[in-house]
């Protein structure tokens, strides 16, 4: 985990600090919402679903957890639109 959280945090720096801004400024609820999110598709894999409905699912959960992320920054230049392409590092 930590090899990948360095591998992120230098493919886009300022992701670090929007991580340490979202930690101190989310509301309970948005927390527990991204956890359950996370939690779910974690159960359903667990479970047995490998369906391509779960994966893209997960994508949108996970780009959700990102954009929340970035919108701690309160910076809309650096947000994405959405329905942009998305590219990862690696």
């Amino acid at each position: 985990m930590r090899a990948c959280w360095t591998r992120l945090t230098d493919c886009w720096p300022p992701l670090r600090k929007a991580v340490a801004l979202f930690t101190r400024s989310a509301s309970d609820q948005v927390i527990a919402k991204l956890l359950k999110g996370h939690r779910d598709i974690a159960d359903a894999v667990s479970g047995g679903n490998d369906s391509h409905e779960l994966e893209v699912h997960a994508q949108a959960v996970d780009w959700g957890m990102h954009d929340a992320f970035i919108d701690a920054l309160g910076n809309t230049i650096i947000r994405m639109p959405t329905g942009s392409t998305r590219s990862r590092c690696g």
